[in-house]
């Protein structure tokens, strides 16, 4: 046997005939999960292009069985200070998080602020299976606002146009009738996202219009057939909710709405069955409304007379037919392990009950279906597991500089889902 073959130095590399041909490349990337891609987007330029295409993204949903679980929530302390929080590691940390916008002019496009206005606060409107819709203001006199369709996984986003074509013109959506922009996106139907808009009509507060806008088509169109609808005055379109092709709103002591994506029309749904257990209950003003993993909740505080107040979870049925109360948590359990939670005496007509410093942030569904409630307390963010009646502690939110003793930092509407997602925006 001779001596071996000696390499030639300009002998291309496996790495470099692997790079060269896409397409075992991409069926090789296929099987990696959504983290270890994005690591791998900074080996070459090749490879950040390949990962970040629309095509990929498409092959991959359809390889892995698009997940709706939650990995993170993103907690709002203000418009332009956000923070993300882990759920799932055994060391949770909270840390800033930021966002990485594309410039309009990259879309072809100005922005609807002057020239001279600076970008000075992004807010979150809504988080929907790993999309985020966006809210961009500026600091110039009267300048309108700018939307955006944002990736937090892939750091991609996109501006949405707030114009729609009505009897041959098109029409710019006055910002000031607004009532509510929604992020309708379900990766285990498509990649393709819709964002509904419900404003007041041109001439009445008292009557709504609802336009839909298709990412395929990119356009929007006059929806609910064209018609308009008439609901009673408080229910929250501040506060929808997209859930099983369905953007659903709330009265938060009373019946639900909602409309109907594939079928075009505004549909109200059942009453909450906000019930007291005993005489004398006030169901609290702050609630929690949101889907998670499949699940759409309601939660709510009893605040009693008699003895400790109570939680309440109520879940929406598939077929949108019944609200049910899925889980009960006594509050004494919560006074028993974080006894600041109790602030003072409040004197009600009917008779005395207490103001708690506690606020619910969400209502998680892990893949097992297994649920946990996430709360905030002076000084923490806590999670409270339904099946073994456990407390978890997520977060210290004292290390923060923000953060002052015996006070709230984070709202009830202060959270939104992470969930990481390659989808194309």
């Amino acid at each position: 046997m001779g001596p071996p073959t000696p390499k030639c130095p300009n002998s291309p590399s496996a790495a470099t005939i692997l790079a060269g041909t896409e397409d075992v490349l991409i069926e090789i990337l296929l099987y990696l999960p959504i983290k270890t891609l994005i690591r791998f987007k900074t080996v070459s330029k090749s490879w950040f292009s390949l990962i970040s295409s629309s095509h990929f993204s498409h092959l991959h949903a359809l390889r892995h069985r698009p997940t709706t679980a939650a990995s993170a929530l993103c907690l709002r302390k203000s418009p332009s200070q956000l923070y993300l929080l882990p759920l799932f590691t055994r060391r949770p940390k909270i840390h800033t998080f930021k966002f990485n916008l594309t410039p309009p002019d990259a879309y072809n496009r100005t922005p609807t602020a002057p020239a001279t206005a600076t970008t000075y606060r992004t807010r979150i409107l809504q988080s929907c299976n790993g999309l985020l819709l966006l809210q961009v203001s500026y600091n110039a006199r009267n300048a309108p606002k700018d939307y955006y369709i944002y990736n937090p996984t892939t750091r991609q986003s996109r501006i949405l146009r707030l114009t729609y074509h009505f009897h041959n013109n098109i029409v710019s959506q006055s910002q000031r009738q607004q009532l509510g922009l929604y992020l309708a996106y379900d990766p285990s139907k498509s990649l393709d996202y819709k964002v509904i808009c419900v404003s007041f009509t041109p001439y009445s507060v008292y009557t709504y219009q609802v336009f839909v806008y298709d990412s395929k088509f990119q356009s929007w169109k006059v929806a609910n057939g064209g018609k308009e609808f008439v609901v009673p005055y408080d229910v929250k379109f501040c506060d929808g909710v997209y859930w099983n092709g369905k953007i659903h709103w709330i009265r938060p002591k009373g019946e639900s709405y909602y409309f109907d994506i594939d079928k075009d029309c505004v549909v109200q749904s059942i009453q909450i069955p906000l019930v007291g257990r005993w005489r004398g209950d006030r169901v609290s003003d702050t609630y929690y409304f949101g889907n998670s993993n499949g699940h759409l909740h309601f939660v709510t505080m009893y605040l009693r007379q008699a003895s400790e107040s109570e939680l309440r979870v109520f879940e929406m049925q598939d077929d949108c037919s019944n609200w049910s109360l899925r889980y009960r948590m006594d509050f004494v359990d919560i006074l028993c392990y974080f006894p600041e939670v109790r602030r003072r005496e409040i004197d009600f007509r009917d008779g005395d009950t207490v103001d708690y410093a506690f606020c619910v942030l969400g209502m998680v569904r892990e893949e097992n279906g297994e649920g946990f409630l996430v709360f905030h307390v002076p000084g923490k963010v806590v999670a409270y597991k339904f099946k073994d009646k456990s407390f978890v502690e997520l977060a210290d939110s004292r290390a923060l500089h923000f953060s002052r003793k015996g006070l709230l930092k984070f709202g009830c509407h202060d959270a939104y889902e992470f969930i990481e997602s390659l989808a194309p925006v």
